[in-house]
């Protein structure tokens, strides 16, 4: 039976494991007189890493009596209670798990089912279909279920219509509705579209014998309510629960350790958490939730522990200043915690660099010297905000020998030997496709010199042959094998493609020639196992399948996670959020500057009673995160940042670097650049073409010259400049750019008649536009859907602006013989102008189309398009038009219906500071200055084709 013991919430900092040890020798009965007690105990966790962690510690302690102990997350344990008592949960039991990519096609399915007018935008209809599936598993996290959320909204729309401020009771908008209430009457009229969505995405899953992850403890939490004998039983069997970080449990997972311990008015929970460290409010977690039973359970007793055994008092004290800073501070006031270890008195120790490039080559530096002086590597870790953030610091450890492990839900999919597989499967899915095939040039085991993938390219361009066609001029072996592959993928299952592929292309000879092969061994088996697990999905899986399921994931960047292999010796790198429970001698925070660790600009799609309080990352959960970074430290804490990103542009050092106490820190500025190593070499390692390489590539950047769309690709991506503009890689235009092209050539062609017609009427403009788009390859639904979008469009903006038109005009006037002085010599600039409206004989107004929705304010690069036409004009050798003013013209009305032309006059010294912007990025591509850096997209898959190229 049970004791009347108290409750017992623990908040703490210091390791929590042996209090956790000291409770279950406290309860654990003689083992020899036949009682399992052990059997009664109960440790829900919130991760995975939690649960493993602490079953090794309490083996370590108490033997193989700790497999006794109940340990598990909490789906795991609901899973369990589903799998023991199937007849219990007949929504679970005949019906199976499903993926992520299966839930968005099933919500892709009802949306384009559904009438919606807010979640189902034309520029992009499956825009919401993420966002949505978010939503929904928020609200299943707050155990709200579809009736719940229609009472929500009822009370939402309620409170709506009898707030009596909402309107505007005088003044110029007097009888309007005020913005923040038109805001509020758009999310309910969203979460009702919401709510459609939800219960029509239920009846899938059941109609199609599905569950989510999400469900396996909304069944459980539903069956425990009504089904009292099974409640009975559960808590007979768990007679005392131990819930270890609970600061991270969500709403549901409350409801469950609340059912399983209400036997008694005072139940054996016994609760440990530190609010400081809730840092998974996406999944769910919040204060509310962690503050859940101190007030059901109001006489528990509380146990601030104020010793710790990890870190030294001077971390222990900067991260106390910088956590007090939080608002929660005022509900939960954090404990000063005591260190128990030696009183080390090293300060926090800041960086402050120019660049990244300074950045990166210190911390490789520093890490280098530690471990010359007997450091162990293990006892080292980088930690940053993102993923992302670790690929620009392992290339500054790889220079200098530096061995490292960086550990991640890596997605298995952006692992490089992986997309070289992609790479292919593409191809030869469609082997008339120039853009995927263009590609398969540049995977190195194939054997193609990077010199001869682009004349290539260069040959079937300039003769406009098939890209299939001249590769299997030049090199017909891997022609032949194309070809043999696409029969064999079109005749067997995809498995087989697989197999047969990593054996015929030289990929396994490759992996196996690497030096740590090991590590992309143990990648391709997860990869070939999440393969036979798709294939059984179907009775006849073919590449085709594959390719669809690639799309889909692609388009909604679903994570595909590979596993993680943690075999390799070195310095750790990883996450914040993957630090949570570890700590290392000496950390290095890195990339700390503002907007990245704090400030992080974040869109909530939705606004829910109940809900919203969990969505997203506020100051607050960003302050938790970086204390939970500080405190990962035993001795010392390097932080860093840069005052310049990658792209130059200013950055300021993050808030809570200044929120830590001064006493306790100590800066260092860094004013040396260090001189940037020309690694250009290192694009074909130990190939004796290096140097025609480079002169290649040179060559064609003076022969392509530059235009205003090649200079904004480079200022936001170098390597889409290169790809794109400088290689041309075969890319196919989205639905966008088609809408975009039509346009174009609707009102070149309506222009070049209006300059000689009285009068051109609407039907012709309407007319043109559908004849243009018929020439344009779009499917059957797209296409219905930009044909309605133009012909909306084109409608109002001739309504608008007829008879206003100036006569005098030049259509598509290019340019392309001009050049401007570089420190590289002579460049060429060229560029073409939608179109020229004379202001006098020589005076002109460039005008330039833009058939997004309209800006409030110019975008920094439509403005420097405007810029440069000027410079096109002014460097003109014929000298025939001097610009006065360019002008953005907006074929799309904004959301009031409203068109709009932006017009500017363009100064001299915005036409000498571009210049020298152009003679910069002149230099950076001509010396490949850009060869090992990315731009701050994240995912972009011109960087990811870039690091192949390294």
């Amino acid at each position: 039976g049970k004791s009347d013991e108290d409750e017992v919430a623990i908040e703490i900092d210091s390791p929590k494991l042996n209090n956790f040890n000291k409770k279950i020798t406290d309860i654990q009965l003689d083992e020899d007189d036949g009682d399992s007690s052990l059997f009664n105990i109960l440790i829900p966790a919130a991760l995975e890493s939690g649960a493993y962690t602490m079953r090794k510690k309490l083996v370590s302690i108490i033997g193989t009596a700790a497999y006794k102990v109940t340990i598990s997350t909490f789906h795991g344990f609901c899973n369990d209670v589903i799998k023991l008592y199937p007849e219990r949960f007949p929504r679970i039991i005949g019906s199976k798990a499903i993926a992520e990519v299966d839930q968005i096609a099933i919500l892709e399915k009802i949306i384009l089912a559904e009438n919606l007018d807010m979640l189902k935008p034309y520029g992009d209809i499956f825009f919401y279909v993420k966002p949505v599936l978010n939503e929904i598993r928020k609200l299943k996290r707050e155990a709200i279920n579809t009736d719940d959320f229609k009472k929500i909204i009822k009370k939402q729309e309620n409170d709506f219509e009898n707030e009596p401020e909402k309107m505007h009771v005088k003044g110029a908008h007097k009888g309007k509705m005020k913005g923040e209430y038109v805001k509020i009457k758009e999310q309910i009229a969203k979460n009702k579209e919401l709510l459609r969505l939800y219960i029509a995405y239920e009846e899938a899953l059941i109609k199609n014998k599905f569950y989510d992850f999400e469900d396996m403890i909304v069944e459980v939490v539903k069956t425990l309510k009504k089904d009292t004998d099974l409640l009975l039983i559960l808590q007979e069997t768990y007679q005392y629960i131990l819930a270890d970080e609970h600061q991270d449990a969500n709403n549901a997972q409350n409801i469950i350790l609340e059912l399983l311990s209400n036997f008694h008015e005072r139940p054996n929970l016994f609760i440990v958490g530190d609010e400081k460290q809730a840092i998974f409010r996406f999944q769910g977690a919040s204060l509310e939730n962690f503050l859940y039973f101190k007030k059901l359970y109001p006489k528990a007793i509380l146990i601030n522990l104020e010793e710790n055994y990890r870190s030294t008092q001077s971390i222990l004290d900067a991260s106390h200043s910088l956590i007090i800073n939080n608002s929660t501070a005022q509900k939960v006031p954090p404990t000063k915690l005591i260190s128990k270890i030696e009183k080390g008195k090293e300060p926090i120790n800041i960086h402050e660099f120019l660049n990244t490039d300074t950045e990166h080559a210190f911390i490789a530096k520093d890490i280098k010297e530690k471990i010359n002086k007997g450091v162990p590597m293990k006892e080292i870790a980088i930690l940053y905000r993102n993923n992302s953030d670790a690929f620009p610091i392992t290339h500054a450890l790889e220079k200098l020998s530096v061995s490292f492990c960086v550990e991640s839900d890596d997605d298995i999919l952006k692992n490089l030997e992986i997309r070289k597989l992609l790479i292919i499967f593409e191809s030869i899915h469609n082997l008339a496709n120039d853009e995927s095939l263009a590609r398969v040039l540049f995977i190195d085991f194939l054997g193609i010199e990077p010199i001869e993938a682009y004349k290539i390219l260069d040959d079937a361009r300039k003769n406009k042959k098939n890209l299939f066609e001249v590769i299997g001029l030049k090199f017909p072996e891997i022609s032949k094998n194309l070809s043999s592959w696409a029969s064999v993928a079109h005749n067997k299952p995809f498995v087989d493609v697989f197999e047969t592929i990593i054996k015929e292309s030289g990929f396994l000879s490759h992996i196996l020639k690497k030096k740590n092969s090991f590590e992309d061994l143990a990648v391709i088996e997860s990869f070939f196992e999440q393969i036979k697990k798709l294939s059984g999905t179907l009775n006849e899986y073919f590449l085709k399948d594959f390719i669809i399921h690639l799309s889909r994931i692609r388009e909604h960047g679903i994570l595909t996670k590979a596993g993680n292999s943690n075999h390799k010796d070195g310095i750790r790198l990883m996450t914040a959020h993957r630090a949570k429970g570890l700590e290392f001698d000496s950390v290095y925070i890195i990339g700390v500057y503002d907007g990245h660790w704090g400030n992080k600009t974040q869109r909530n799609y939705f606004n829910i009673p109940m809900v919203s309080g969990i969505s997203g990352a506020s100051i607050d959960d960003e302050r938790r995160l970086f204390y939970v970074a500080l405190t990962r430290a035993r001795k010392s804490v390097i932080i860093t940042y840069s005052k310049e990103n990658s792209e130059g542009r200013e950055q300021l050092k993050a808030q809570f670097i200044e929120e830590i106490d001064e006493k306790l820190k100590s800066f260092h500025t860094h004013d040396e650049k260090i001189a940037i190593q020309d690694h250009f070499h290192k694009i074909s390692d130990n190939k004796k073409d290096t140097i025609d390489n480079k002169k290649y590539l040179q060559n064609l950047f003076l022969d392509r010259g530059l235009s205003v769309t090649h200079l904004n690709n480079y200022l936001k991506c170098p390597w889409e400049y290169f790809f794109v503009n400088l290689i041309r890689i075969p890319k196919v235009q989205s639905k966008h750019q088609i809408y975009g092209t039509a346009v174009h050539s609707t009102l070149k062609t309506f222009f070049d008649k209006y300059k000689i017609e009285e009068d051109m009427k609407k039907e012709e403009l309407l007319s043109l536009f559908e004849f243009n788009l018929n020439k344009l390859p779009l499917s059957p639904h797209d296409y219905e859907d930009t044909l309605k979008k133009g012909m909306e469009s084109l409608n109002g903006y001739y309504d608008m602006y007829k008879g206003k038109w100036p006569r005098r005009l030049l259509n598509e006037f290019n340019i392309k013989g001009v050049h401007i002085e570089t420190p590289i010599g002579s460049l060429l600039l060229k560029g073409n102008l939608d179109k020229i409206e004379f202001i006098n004989d020589h005076e002109v107004n460039v005008v330039d189309y833009k058939t997004g929705k309209p800006k409030s304010k110019v975008d920094e690069n439509y403005h420097r398009q405007l810029i440069f036409y000027k410079l096109l004009l002014d460097l003109d050798e014929k000298k025939k038009y001097i610009m006065r003013s360019g002008e953005l013209d907006f074929i799309e009305p904004d959301n009031n219906g409203k068109y709009k032309k932006l017009r500017y006059e363009i100064e001299d010294k915005e036409v000498e500071d571009l210049k020298k912007v152009i003679s910069d990025t002149a230099k950076d591509i001509y010396e490949f200055n850009f060869w090992y850096k990315t731009c701050t997209e994240k995912n972009c898959e011109y960087c990811e084709l870039g690091k192949r190229m390294g």
